[in-house]
Parts: C-alpha cells; sequence; structure tokens
C-alpha cells in the first residue's frame, strides 16, 4: 500500500549517511567534540547533503587535532 499510494512521499527529501571508525582516541575524548556537532548541525539541518557533509568535515579535523586515527566508508547518497 505504502509503496504503491504513497509514493511520491517515499525519498522525497534527499538524504546522505556518512560513518568512519575511530581508533586511538576514547570515546570520553570525543565527547565534547560530538556535542559541538550536535549543537552546530542539528538532526533536521542534516538532511541537507551539504549541511552533512560541512558537519563530516568538523567531526574529521576535530578527530585528527585530537590525535587520533580515522577510517571511513565511502559516502552513500540514498535519494
Amino acid at each position: 500500500m505504502l509503496d504503491n499510494q504513497y509514493a511520491h512521499l517515499h525519498h522525497a527529501s534527499p538524504h546522505v549517511e556518512r560513518s568512519l571508525l575511530v581508533f586511538g582516541l576514547p570515546e570520553s575524548r570525543i565527547t565534547s567534540l560530538m556535542e559541538q556537532i550536535e549543537r552546530a548541525f542539528s538532526l533536521p539541518s542534516v538532511g541537507d547533503p551539504a549541511r552533512a557533509e560541512a558537519a563530516f568535515a568538523v567531526l574529521r579535523d576535530g578527530v585528527f587535532a585530537l590525535g587520533g586515527e580515522i577510517v571511513d566508508a565511502p559516502a552513500e547518497d540514498t535519494k
């Protein structure tokens, strides 16, 4: 029913997901960084791909500044 009668609403707005693995830092060292990102890029705003990329860049830069190592997966755009 949803796929047929409401298909026009499915994926009506862009959706971007990014992920990374952080090594060499305990979670307690990056908590304040994650809180900073949450305040600057609230969940409704990260639906915008440009804002999501900006938030991800801040996260990456912050992890590197704290001395962490990053392994990330390729961006997945699931329009």
